[in-house]
């Protein structure tokens, strides 16, 4: 064991505890001084300076700032006269354009009503022509093939082999009748501005030309098988009925092309009016950004301008106070800062005395609760173990000494003389009397 080695530590947990709390005391005391030391020199500076007074150079940079801000309101107020104009001239923009779409969305509708009326204005006539033909073709075309025509029973002129023929075309005969009779009187009532109205009219007037076309169908299977006929008979009789079908297929083909021609142009009318609607919608709304954009503009330079007002006021104010100089009271109400500052200051500084006691104290505590080897030696008994618990002036450790013993003693006045350095010498121990 060598001299100032540790030889054994009482615990100390509480007190290292307590040097840690300590030493971060002392470090924020150390960190509030630096900034009271900081706070007096920048007070004691300013009150130099207020007794020194303002300096030509600071009134002249007073000044240059003056300046300066009114530079600033003046390009701000041009700012804004600039974002007034633009704002004029960009909600006029909008303004035409929303007029423009709401002019062909107008012209839109014009369009697809007179489109529509056009088309529709067609549907009387082909009806009209329909109907022309379908008199035709039963009444005209196939009046010879018939006896009572018009009667609830008209009967063939001929006779022919097929008699469910014979049937149908006599039966279908009566059924075209009634067609070509309630397609007159549907001419009759017919309503050319209701457009409902004619869309019905097409759609009956088909059912009515199906009607007769089935019945010329009919009624040429039966001349097909006809007895006793004559071959030219015969064939004037399939010439007019080829004729009556004919004109009855152009007609179904006239009403069918007038229907999708109606169908197509109410088609073509959306799309333009959707394309209207679409562009009017967004020139709306292109309107009401243009007008909330030019508001949030204006009120930005309007802003600018009132801050820049106020910094102009802000920088003749500050000029003022620098030409009239500073007062009695500006200087004593500084100087009591002053004093308070180093007031402030000395707080601090026994702040930081106080926390270095306080380390101070916490570490010889630590210091105390350890052993240290006086001298270099042995252990040659440890009389505690760890945990245990020590009473005051309690032996811990026994430790002997590797190097010579070194004895004091007393010598008489009368024997001192005999005494020299390096004489040998023999010493009894009372303890052990003349063992050692």
């Amino acid at each position: 064991m060598e001299k100032d080695q540790l030889l054994a530590v009482l615990d100390f947990s509480e007190e290292a505890s307590q040097l840690a709390r300590a030493k971060a005391i002392l470090e924020s005391a150390k960190s509030q001084l630096a900034q009271a030391e900081a706070s007096l020199k920048a007070e004691k500076a300013k009150l130099n300076q207020l007794k020194r007074g303002t300096r030509e150079e600071e009134i002249k940079l007073a000044e240059v700032k003056v300046e300066n801000a009114q530079k600033s309101l003046v390009e701000a107020r041009e700012n804004l006269e600039k974002v007034k104009k633009l704002n004029k001239s960009d909600l006029e923009k909008a303004e035409q354009t929303l007029s423009d779409a709401l002019r062909a969305w107008q012209t839109a509708q014009e369009k697809a009503e007179t489109s529509l009326a056009n088309v529709y204005a067609d549907v009387p006539d082909v009806l009209n022509n329909a109907y022309v033909k379908s008199i035709d073709a039963v009444n005209s075309q196939t009046d010879e093939m018939f006896s009572s025509d018009f009667t609830a029973h008209p009967q063939l002129t001929f006779i022919t082999s097929d008699i469910q023929a014979e049937i149908d075309a006599e039966n279908l005969r009566v059924q075209a009748n009634q067609a070509i009779d309630d397609f007159q009187k549907m001419l009759e009532d017919l309503n050319s501005e209701d457009y409902s109205s004619l869309d019905n009219a097409l759609d009956k007037g088909f059912t009515y030309l199906k009607t007769i076309r089935s019945f010329l169908n009919a009624l040429n299977k039966a001349v097909d098988r006809a007895i006793g006929l004559s071959q030219t008979t015969i064939d004037t009789y399939k010439s007019q009925i080829n004729t009556a079908q004919t004109n009855i297929e152009t007609a179904i083909s006239s009403l069918n092309s007038q229907k999708q021609t109606i169908s197509q142009q109410k088609i073509t009318n959306q799309v333009n009016l959707d394309t209207a609607q679409t562009t009017l919608n967004s020139a709306e709304k292109s309107l009401e950004l243009t007008k909330a954009s030019n508001e949030n503009k204006l009120n930005s330079a309007e802003d600018k301008v009132k801050e820049a007002e106020n910094a102009l006021k802000l920088a003749q104010a500050e000029l003022n106070l620098k030409k009239a100089g500073y007062t009695s009271e500006e200087i004593t109400a500084q100087e009591a800062r002053v004093k308070e500052a180093e007031a402030n200051l000395s707080s601090q500084q026994s702040r930081v005395k106080q926390a270095e006691a306080d380390v101070a104290y916490y570490s010889s505590l630590i210091k105390a609760k350890k052993i240290i080897a006086p001298f270099s030696g042995k252990v040659i008994k440890k009389n505690t173990e760890k945990g245990e618990i020590v009473s005051p002036n309690e032996p811990v450790i026994s430790l002997i000494s590797s190097f010579p013993y070194k004895v004091e003693a007393n010598i008489s006045e009368m024997d001192i003389a005999k005494v020299k350095i390096g004489q040998p010498t023999e010493i009894t121990l009372d303890a052990y009397g003349e063992r050692v």
